[in-house]
């Protein structure tokens, strides 16, 4: 018996074709996606955050120098180091703690056993106003504002912030009013007054 190889019985190859339609296409699709993994928006808003926190002289921490609830000097973001130099740290990191109070003390209550470093008086008073570029921080868990100037109507812009765990206003005007209508609108935040 002789076997014979028949090369059209073999099945044609398929050669992949991109046209430059196709090609526009996956550019703009993978642009969009990386605009939206970086999310600028809330970077810009955490950058103007921090310099108001800056401003008043306060204290800032980013998850990821928070580890089980203490902080940790050695904390980085978890992304490749070429990528954060590529795009910068803030996008791969979210502030979780702000310190703006006037009150020493205030910022080692948190975190026992650890440095936070202590915010000294504000050289700039912070207002009611102010409070608009905290309240875009979505990622915020505690809020220190103690023997700061804030009053009810600063207090109603921070409704927004539905992650915040622990507030504190110690020696500030807002009133009980003021305080239960922020309970309400987030309901599991404790409140230190």
């Amino acid at each position: 018996m002789i076997f014979s190889w028949n090369r059209q019985s073999a099945p044609p190859r398929r050669r992949i074709r991109y046209g430059l339609r196709t090609l526009l296409i996956a550019v703009a699709a993978a642009a969009v996606g990386l605009w939206l993994l970086f999310d600028p928006e809330r970077v810009r808003e955490e950058r103007r955050a921090a310099a108001l926190v800056s401003r008043v002289r306060g204290s800032l921490l980013h998850d990821c120098q928070l580890k089980d609830g203490r902080f940790s000097s050695d904390g980085h973001p978890d992304a490749p180091m070429w990528l954060q130099r590529l795009v910068g740290p803030d996008y791969f990191r979210s502030i979780v703690h702000i310190d703006v109070s006037a009150d020493p003390a205030a910022a080692d209550a948190l975190f026992v056993g650890g440095t936070l470093g202590t915010a000294e008086p504000a050289s700039v008073p912070l207002r009611d106003d102010d409070l608009a570029a905290l309240a875009a921080l979505k990622h915020l868990k505690y809020l220190d504002l103690s023997r700061t100037t804030i009053t009810d109507a600063g207090l109603r812009q921070l409704k927004r912030l539905a992650r915040l765990r622990h507030l504190r206003l110690v020696g500030t005007a807002v009133t009980d009013a003021g305080v239960q209508d922020f309970q309400h609108a987030v309901p599991g935040c404790t409140i230190d007054r």
